[in-house]
């Protein structure tokens, strides 16, 4: 009878348990639903800041081109010239030359009654020439005297793009309007989503709310909402989209609005229209979005809606089973305390289990310690390697300067062999002076032999690496000695500034010599095909560092390569001018001497290669 109470007792605890569960959950769902609302803002306001830096830093490349263009005489000077204008040749090589230079979709001029009088797509089938703009607003914007902006689908190629325009005016006079065309055709391929919660859908709409970039190509050219008449009739005014219909993709936009959460009045939740979701795999969207307000667009971010409502679902789960394991963890408790038997049990799995614990630990020390002598092994190895491949590049470098080698061989070679031919008929005719002669100039091609062979050596020897004091000044001049057949084959110069008298660091010299090395050979091939090629060599003192500059006047690094040159294996030569190691064998070479070495182009033209390594007081 006793069992039968104490079992009805416990069914009442778990029914009025389960009861007050229920109860607590549907109270906090709308807690949770704005705690997980709030979250999903958070991380959709950081995806949306990330894509608004990416449109502005695509269309910031271009919206001071038409300006500049504007100031430069060739345009000026075509535009005041009647006569020139029939003979357009000149600035329409010249705007092609820009646009191709630049990487702009068109550059192009036009009167000011709005027709095209030159343009960088002159040769072309669908030029612009000829053509009259004077109904786009970015015509009636810089018309007015101000820079224009504007986004229209082109209305010759129909492809999406973002013009600039910028007024030439000479004496208050208007002479025309240069418009520079940004290609925005293929710009969704360039977004590559980090949203945390899986996949999220990107739109950009314009002032009206028409869609024009989408990560869905559905739902390009539809409004978000209903466009008015009035908006309708601007639209084909401005052929902003051609001859397309705007349909609207939006059936209905709820605001998320809640008192617990003061991220919620952004969020939107977005129904789509029924012909849309007949082929969509979702119907409903959470929606958060983000002004670009000098393009004039609107960005939004749209994410499943039933994605959130399953996340909510999660999460009351997660507090369901808490609560659960929270009952049942206080019943063992209770439960464990009712007999000293229990106590007991628990006391001895607790020894048990900090017996076995104590063993784990035994264990994990034993493999920390197997762990770290591996380690330390494998840095070894990793030295001994880093050490090898360092000196294997010395020697590929050789390898590269074997023919240069040969050459300034040969030349003594070729002498002593030409004056011991002649010693002998001169012995033969008994005359001595002129025997002694040849037998000085013989001696003086072998000391000429000798320092060429001397440079290589002590080039190619093997050093251990260790960091002493050394003259930086005596490394970059054996360095520059050891190119300079190369250099003078290839008719360039070098320009060095080197103090008078030395900088001292702590390094290994024929380590710094081949950083040196690799740095003079990467500007002479770059420099093979220039006429004029000048490599400067600059060493100066620089807060506490000693600074090394090694430039050239050559085309300079594409941008998008800057942040790849130090990566091994990563190169722009051909296979027989290197793999893509030199500069990344510097860079290591560098950084173990406390150092560090950066690349830019310079305004003027051509890159240079800045190395930084701590300054000693001799």
């Amino acid at each position: 009878m006793k069992g039968l109470t104490s079992k009805v007792g416990w069914l009442w605890v778990l029914l009025t348990w389960a009861i007050s569960l229920v109860a607590f959950l549907a109270w906090q769902e709308t807690v949770v639903r704005q705690q997980v609302l709030a979250a999903f803002a958070s991380d959709m306001q950081g995806e949306l800041y990330r894509f608004r830096a990416t449109l502005r830093g695509i269309l910031s490349t271009y919206e001071n081109l038409p300006e500049f263009l504007a100031q430069q005489p060739i345009v000026t000077e075509f535009l005041s010239n009647t006569r020139q204008q029939a003979e357009s040749n000149s600035i329409n090589h010249y705007l092609e030359q820009s646009n191709n230079v630049t990487g702009a979709a068109d550059i192009y001029l036009l009167d000011p009654q709005g027709i095209t009088i030159a343009a960088s797509n002159w040769q072309r089938p669908q030029s612009f020439l000829g053509r009259n703009f004077n109904f786009r607003p970015y015509f009636q914007q810089a018309k007015q005297g101000n820079a224009g902006r504007y986004f229209a689908l082109g209305t010759t190629s129909l492809q999406r793009g973002y013009y600039f325009s910028y007024p030439v005016f000479q004496q208050d006079k208007l002479l025309g309007i240069v418009v520079v065309k940004v290609d925005l055709a293929n710009i969704e391929q360039s977004w590559q989503s980090a949203f945390s919660h899986g996949s999220a859908q990107l739109l950009v709409t314009d002032s009206m709310g028409v869609v024009f970039i989408s990560s869905v190509k559905r739902w390009l050219f539809h409004s978000l909402g209903e466009l008015s008449n009035v908006q309708q009739a601007q639209l084909q005014q401005e052929q902003r989209y051609a001859q397309r219909s705007i349909p609207s993709l939006v059936k209905q936009v709820t605001p998320v609005v809640d008192k617990f959460t003061p991220a919620s009045p952004v969020l939107q939740k977005i129904q789509l229209v029924d012909s849309i979701t007949e082929t969509e795999r979702h119907s409903s969207y959470l929606q958060h979005k983000l002004n670009m307000p000098k393009a004039g667009w609107e960005l939004h971010i749209w994410y499943d809606w039933g994605e959130v409502q399953r996340r909510v679902n999660e999460t009351l789960l997660v507090y369901g089973l808490i609560s659960w394991v929270l009952l049942l963890v206080g019943l063992f408790i209770w439960q464990r305390y009712r007999t000293e038997r229990q106590l007991r049990i628990a006391r001895d799995r607790l020894e048990a289990r900090v017996l076995m614990r104590t063993q784990d630990l035994m264990k994990t020390n034993q493999r920390l310690k197997r762990e770290i002598e591996e380690r330390q092994y494998t840095e070894a190895k990793l030295r001994q390697t880093q050490e090898e491949l360092i000196q294997a590049a010395k020697l590929a470098v050789l390898g590269q300067m074997s023919a240069s080698i040969n050459h300034e061989l040969n030349q003594p070679i070729t002498a002593i062999k030409g004056l011991a031919e002649n010693s002998i008929v001169f012995l033969e005719k008994q005359q001595s002076a002129l025997v002694a002669a040849n037998l000085q100039r013989i001696n003086r091609a072998c000391e000429r032999m000798g320092y060429i062979v001397a440079q290589f050596k002590v080039f190619a020897r093997k050093t251990p690496g260790e960091l002493t004091l050394i003259n930086l000044v005596t490394a970059i001049h054996s360095a520059i000695d050891l190119l300079k057949p190369q250099l003078e084959k290839q008719r360039i110069s070098v320009i060095s500034k080197l103090p008078a008298n030395g900088l001292w660091i702590r390094g290994d010299c024929v380590w710094l010599e081949q950083v040196v090395v690799n740095l003079l050979t990467n500007a002479m091939h770059e420099l093979i095909s220039k006429t004029n090629g000048v490599i400067e060599v600059n060493l100066a003192n620089f807060q506490d560092k000693v600074k090394l500059d090694v430039q050239d006047n050559g085309r300079g690094i594409p941008a998008h390569f800057l942040d790849k040159v130090f990566t091994p294996f990563y190169t722009t030569k051909s296979d027989r001018q290197g793999l893509g190691l030199g500069l990344a064998i510097s860079q290591r070479i560098i950084e173990s001497m406390g150092g560090s070495i950066k690349a830019r182009n310079l305004a003027q033209g051509g890159a240079v290669f800045s190395v930084y390594l701590p300054a000693i007081d001799k």
